[in-house]
């Protein structure tokens, strides 16, 4: 039995929720299109590599900067940060911080 590529997004999507999906998705958007601006930036300034990774990374921090979000949508933007970071754990981790997230939100209100 081999795993194909779409099974496993199929399953993952029903696992996921929603908010965290969609946050994941304005996140990794944002984070591309900082990096097509600086990569395009640093080509027409013919810049080396050091001054091409701090071009780069500015351009995506300011691209993170103009996304906004709102106090319900705090535990997903979390949890797709954690799932975003490439760090591998054994225990999945996005789900428990989203729960974490969840409840801490429930616990402020």
């Amino acid at each position: 039995m081999s795993l194909s590529i779409s099974k496993v997004t199929k399953f993952t999507s029903k696992i996921v929720p929603s908010d965290v999906r969609s946050t994941t998705t304005k996140l990794t958007g944002a984070m591309r299109s900082g990096y097509r601006i600086g990569k395009r930036c640093n080509s027409m300034h013919k810049r080396n590599l050091f001054q091409s990774t701090t071009t780069s990374a500015k351009s995506v921090t300011k691209e993170l900067r103009k996304l906004k979000f709102t106090k319900e949508e705090m535990p997903a933007l979390i949890a797709s940060i954690t799932s975003l970071v490439p760090i591998p754990s054994p225990v999945p981790i996005t789900p428990i911080v989203y729960g974490i997230g969840k409840i801490i939100a429930k616990i402020v209100k």
